[in-house]
Order: C-alpha cells, then sequence, then structure tokens
C-alpha cells in the first residue's frame, strides 16, 4: 500500500459519519484535515492533561446524547436498552468518581483512562457498559432491591396515590 491509497482509505472512512460531512460545509475545512486536527488536539490534552476534564465530559455525554435521541426515535428497542446501560454505568462511575477524586489526580494519565473507558462503555460493538452492568451493577441492585431487576414494561402495576 502507499500513501495515496491509505489516505483515500482514510477518507472513505469517514464518509460514513454525515456528522462529518455536515461540519465540513459548515466550517469549509476538509472532514479528513478537522479530524486530524481535533486528534491532534486531543493528544495535546492527554499529553499535557490541561482540559482533560473537559474533552472527558465531550466524550461522555455529546456522542451518547446524540445516539440515544436516535435511539429514543427509531422504532428498535435493543438500541434503547444499550443507551439507557450506558447512562447507568456513567451515573455510577461519576457518583464513585465524586468520591474518589482526590485520589485520581495522582494517577498518571487518569483522563485518558477515562476517555477510553468510556469509548469502550458507548460503543455499540464493544458493548462495555453491558459487560459491567451484567457483570457487576446488576448483582449490587438486587442486593440493595431484594429481588430481580424488572423492566418497567414486565413489572406489575402499582397503585397509583388520588
Amino acid at each position: 500500500h502507499n500513501m495515496a491509497e491509505y489516505w483515500q482509505n482514510y477518507k472513505a472512512a469517514l464518509d460514513k459519519y454525515p456528522a462529518l460531512k455536515t461540519l465540513e460545509e459548515k466550517t469549509q475545512v476538509p472532514k479528513e484535515y478537522a479530524v486530524i486536527g481535533m486528534g491532534a488536539l486531543f493528544m495535546c490534552f492527554v499529553v499535557f492533561g490541561v482540559g482533560m476534564g473537559f474533552v472527558c465530559n465531550l466524550v461522555g455525554f455529546i456522542p451518547p446524547l446524540y445516539y440515544s435521541i436516535l435511539a429514543i426515535e427509531s422504532e428498535r428497542s435493543d438500541d434503547d436498552e444499550l443507551w439507557l446501560t450506558y447512562w447507568c454505568v456513567y451515573a455510577v462511575f461519576s457518583l464513585f468518581e465524586v468520591f474518589i477524586h482526590t485520589l485520581l489526580y495522582w494517577i498518571p494519565f487518569y483522563y485518558a483512562f477515562k476517555v477510553a473507558f468510556l469509548l469502550w462503555c458507548m460503543h455499540p460493538s464493544w458493548r462495555g457498559a453491558e459487560f459491567i452492568y451484567v457483570h457487576f451493577l446488576k448483582d449490587v441492585f438486587v442486593q440493595i432491591d431484594g429481588a430481580k431487576p424488572k423492566s418497567p414494561a414486565t413489572a406489575e402495576p402499582t397503585a397509583k396515590a388520588d
């Protein structure tokens, strides 16, 4: 493979993402350069650690928010479950993070690991959030709640207060 072929494959891969085409149209910056620039900026954040909390929030909120809205609007239910699971895992992770924040400050490249963790959790092929829910959170919930978790669709209706 030569460099021109790699570049064409890179451009073709980016064509799969409509958001990049919109970004290109609005900014007049070719999407392949915008992605390289964002990647370089991201790497500067990772290497120097400046602004990584902000970057983690962008990564942890923006794509999942977008895909959660798409899931709500779709007729399928499997994507709803995927994103609900992500948000549950993210909430537990965030609560855990609040309590040990001062310790996390001393872990080198913590934010780089956090971004990698969030990407692993949200990626539909890796299904990291599902793994964490099934292997850890579900058991904790059962112990706390004292019953097997039920989906709202299968739960018995409760009496409503007048």
